[in-house]
């Protein structure tokens, strides 16, 4: 190769670096690449082959650097599956090297297919073969066919002779004909070598032994794997007049000749439909897919949508040196173009080709509206208290109950309370103190009365505190139902809040600690702020970095927090993604934009694809048709559940909302019916218990009985005196 590059391609050796993996070798292709280098920068791979390959798929993900300045040059032969496995990153490099091997060669493909037939028996039958392999095969042909010639030769007769040799003695005793089979060697000539032509050269000028007459194939990377253009013969290069292939207006990718498309799920570019038994393309709905299905009738192409695998837009990982999400999928071949809200920016443009922007976006701040009403629920009237305060209310619930019995147990049981037989006595039971304290709740009468001085006073207490509890909850209520949204949109503090730039805001945050700004983690907005000089922005990356809590992983999280927040959060996306959340229901959520930023939409394809050109004159004639501003009206507007786009009261009179009263009604009747039946089982099996108790002649007594006089058939039974039987009970 050195040979090569001095004596016939006059190169100048600028540099050297030794290097034991690819993270080394891309920091030196970093330094090369300097900005006031406007010339082409070839370096040379002397390393193997695996190590090569790890550089240069590195070095095709690596954002720090101008690809098309490099021109990389590998001087160990490869094979054709290095070219063709990795085809669509290579494909983005110019990258020249050799085939060790000539595939369209007869003899490679007989040689592989002999291995292949071996291998046919076995577990594992693919054909994982290196450079060694053939290299080996063509040696071992090299040496039998000397043997059998040195064989043959009348010398071969007086190496056999005399004394048998031990091979296994230590130290080996060397052999005498070794010089012979040596120049049997070197005069050997193979001309149908899976290699290609084997034949030494046994010249002086040379070093003794050198391989000569053989010819390698000079290859360059392409979009499609490789192309040949050239040879090389040890001494001189052949070059071979190839033109590349021109492509077609609309070139199609894959066997099924149609358009791999990687796209993600945000809502309204890309979504799932809400119909089910759908399959394929038509399942999924949105701006994107209505774009896809535009320039597919434009440009009379097929298309597979498919999701991306890790949910990524695309980000480049220091760590792993590679990028991940549709970028890529881009960069490594598994599909031809990205559709969604992908954002144009610069560290992307270094690694894939983006069309011109089919959308613009703005940064924007949502934030909860602080006069919104609070959400429909089944159980709304629960609202009216804090859970805490519904804690505090049955555990005072409680704690009365057993005040009151703990009370009655010492001082007497209550008064008036009627006995299942109809008799009025005193018991003293927990049920009745339960029910009186339920009673006494709701303001009902039990038939239960304090006795003692005590009891009185710890009831009256009970009365006073139901009594406000009650207001305080007729209250809360009414304040919730009572809505006027007209004027809570027009609120002096909602207009002042509107007017105030997405800087002021951010200032504001930063110096009084409230309300909290948060952004998507490793998002589009936190990569601008990181380049921003604008001061505000400088300062606001320091209090991201000192409050990590403020990042969320999505937008739809991010949103999720501002709704759940009262006011104290807010939250930065782009403004396209805000007017959508905008619009969605509950309608709680104030937007507030900044114009000095934009950033714009647009799809993305390899560095290699022929089809922005196509593309770009598509979106064209689609803008010009009106059709991107339909599709806006379309997902944005139209489909909008807030009114003219305004905060909504949410209306508590409708049969959702007293749902859970409802619930809860059905419920109580539930549990009387569970508690009767049990009731009911208890007494029916006491009944028969009782019945089952009684003798024959018991049952029959009746008639054994005698009768009454007749004189007393006739007359009304007595009545009795209830206050005397009181009486007579209580002596």
């Amino acid at each position: 190769m050195y040979a090569l590059g001095y004596r016939s391609l006059k190169f100048q050796l600028t540099g050297i670096s030794r290097v034991s993996s690819s993270e080394d070798a891309n920091k030196y292709l970093r330094k090369l690449d300097t900005p006031e280098k406007h010339r082409p920068i070839r370096v040379i791979l002397d390393t193997e082959t695996a190590l090569a390959r790890d550089i240069l798929l590195r070095h095709v993900h690596d954002v720090h650097v101008r690809k098309r300045n490099f021109h990389f040059i590998l001087s160990k032969p490869t094979l054709e599956e290095f070219w063709t496995s990795q085809r669509a990153e290579l494909g983005a490099l110019n990258v020249t090297g050799f085939l060790a091997v000539n595939p369209k060669q007869s003899e490679v493909k007989n040689f592989e297919e002999g291995w292949k037939h071996q291998l046919s028996n076995m577990a594992d039958t693919s054909l994982n073969m290196n450079i060694s392999a053939y290299y080996y095969h063509d040696s071992v042909r090299v040496l039998l066919k000397s043997l059998a010639s040195m064989v043959k030769s009348a010398r071969f007769q007086r190496f056999v002779k005399g004394e048998p040799r031990d091979c296994l003695q230590i130290p080996p005793t060397p052999l005498p004909g070794g010089e012979a089979l040596a120049g049997f060697l070197k005069r050997e000539i193979i001309n149908d070598g899976v290699t290609g032509k084997i034949q030494f050269d046994d010249s002086e000028e040379l070093i003794k032994g050198q391989r000569k007459n053989f010819s390698m194939v000079i290859v360059e990377s392409t979009i499609s794997g490789y192309r040949m253009i050239g040879s090389w013969t040890g001494r001189r290069v052949f070059w071979s007049s190839v033109s590349p292939n021109l492509p077609t207006a609309l070139p199609q990718i894959n066997e099924k000749k149609k358009l791999r498309i990687t796209t993600l799920i945000s809502p309204p570019y890309m979504m799932y439909k809400t119909e089910e038994n759908t399959t394929g393309n038509d399942q999924f709905e949105g701006y994107c897919k209505d774009l896809i299905d535009m320039l597919a009738n434009e440009l009379d192409f097929e298309y597979e949508l498919k999701l991306v695998q890790d949910g990524q837009y695309g980000s480049y990982e220091e760590s792993e040196g590679r990028w991940n999400g549709m970028i890529g999928e881009l960069i490594q071949g598994k599909a031809d173009l990205a559709i969604a809200d992908l954002i144009i920016t610069g560290q992307r443009q270094r690694v894939v080709k983006f069309t011109d922007p089919f959308e613009m976006s703005a940064f924007s701040l949502i934030l909860k509206n602080p006069h919104s009403a609070p959400s429909s629920s089944a159980y709304f009237i629960l609202n009216a208290f804090s859970p805490n305060v519904w804690i505090c209310i049955f555990a005072a619930f409680i704690l009365f109950t057993l005040l009151f019995h703990g009370i009655t147990k010492f001082t007497g049981a209550p008064d008036s309370i009627e006995s299942a037989s109809g008799i009025w006595g005193r018991k003293l039971t927990i049920i009745a103190n339960v029910w009186f304290t339920v009673g006494s709740s709701v303001m009902q009468d039990t038939g239960v009365y304090p006795r003692s001085i005590s009891s009185r006073i710890l009831s009256i207490a009970w009365w006073i505190f139901t009594f406000m509890l009650a207001c305080l909850f007729i209250a809360s209520l009414t304040s919730q139902l009572r809505e006027d949204s007209t004027e809570k949109d027009n609120s002096p503090q909602l207009s002042q809040l509107r007017a105030l730039s997405l800087e002021s805001i951010i200032s504001e945050s930063i110096s009084n600690g409230w309300p909290k700004i948060g952004i998507v983690s490793s998002g589009n907005i936190e990569k601008f702020l990181k380049k921003s000089a604008v001061p505000v922005y400088k300062q606001y990356k320091e209090y991201l970095e000192s409050n990590p809590d403020v990042k969320v992983s999505t937008i739809s999280e991010g949103i999720k927090r501002v709704r759940k927040s009262k006011g104290n959060y807010i939250f930065m996306l782009e403004s396209l993604a805000s007017e959508y959340a905008f619009r969605r229901q509950p309608c709680d959520i104030v937007v507030t934009h900044d114009s000095a930023f934009y950033v714009g939409y647009g799809i993305a394809l390899p560095y290699t694809s022929q089809l922005k050109s196509s593309i770009d004159t598509a979106l064209d004639s689609i803008q010009n048709k009106g059709l991107l501003g339909h599709l806006y009206r379309k997902w944005w507007i139209d489909s909008s559940e807030c009114k003219n786009g305004k905060t909504q009261a949410v209306s508590h009179d409708t049969i959702r909302s007293f749902s859970g009263l409802l619930c809860m009604t059905v419920s109580g009747f539930l549990i009387i019916l569970i508690v009767f039946g049990i009731q009911y089982t208890r007494r029916s099996q006491k009944r028969e218990v009782r019945r089952q108790q009684l003798s024959f002649e018991d049952m029959n007594l009746d008639r054994t009985l005698p009768m009454p006089p007749p004189e007393l058939l006739g007359e009304a039974p007595p009545v009795l005196n209830l206050p005397e039987v009181e009486k007579r009970t209580l002596l």
